[in-house]
C-alpha cells in the first residue's frame, strides 16, 4: 500500500485525490500520516489528519475530479458500512451532485429511529417547552401540529398524520 500510495504522489495523479479523502476517513491499516502526507504533496494544502478539512477543500475545488472508477469504488467502500449503501452508489447511474461530497453520515442505514406516530399533548399542557424553543410547525386541513427542534435533532424524522393527511417531516 505505501508503494502504491508514493507511485500516486510521484505521478502527481490528482484524480486519486477523493480517493485519499475517504481513505482519511475511515480507520484502515494505512496510517493516516501517510495519506495526509500524499495528499498534502498533490494539493499543497496542509490540513494534515483533519478530513473535515479536506472534505471542505475538495467541494470548492472544480479542477479535482475523479478517477472514472471512483463511484463504483466508493460504492464499495460505502457497503463495508451497509451493503445496502453499495446500492445507492453505482457507476453508470447518473447523479446530480457530485458523488466525492457524499459523506457517511456516522450511523448505520436506519440507525436513528424515526419518530412515528408521535403522541401530541395541547401547548398549555407542554410546560418542557420554553417560551423561546424552536418548533416546526404544520397546518393542514385546519389542524395543527409543533414538533419541537430538540425531539426532531434527535430523531431526525417524524413520521405522522395532520388534518388527515400523512406527513414525513425530514430534519
Amino acid at each position: 500500500m505505501v508503494r502504491a500510495l508514493r507511485a500516486i504522489e510521484s505521478r502527481q495523479n490528482r484524480t486519486a485525490i477523493p480517493a485519499l479523502i475517504e481513505l482519511l476517513r475511515f480507520a484502515l491499516p494505512i496510517p493516516p500520516e501517510l495519506v495526509a502526507g500524499v495528499l498534502e504533496g498533490l494539493t499543497g494544502e496542509h490540513f494534515g489528519k483533519d478530513w473535515g478539512r479536506w472534505v471542505e477543500w475538495l467541494q470548492g475545488r472544480t479542477d479535482v475530479a475523479a478517477a472514472a472508477d471512483f463511484v463504483a469504488w466508493k460504492g464499495r467502500l460505502f457497503s463495508l458500512i451497509d451493503p445496502e449503501f453499495g446500492e445507492w452508489l453505482k457507476a453508470g447511474v447518473p447523479h446530480r451532485i457530485r458523488i466525492e461530497e457524499i459523506v457517511w453520515g456516522g450511523v448505520a442505514k436506519d440507525g436513528i429511529p424515526a419518530l412515528t406516530n408521535p403522541r401530541h399533548v395541547a401547548a398549555a399542557d407542554a410546560t418542557w417547552l420554553t417560551d423561546e424553543e424552536l418548533v416546526f410547525g404544520v397546518t393542514l386541513n385546519g389542524e395543527s401540529r409543533a414538533y419541537p427542534h430538540r425531539i426532531l435533532d434527535w430523531h431526525e424524522m417524524a413520521n405522522d398524520v395532520v388534518g388527515g393527511v400523512p406527513v414525513a417531516l425530514a430534519y
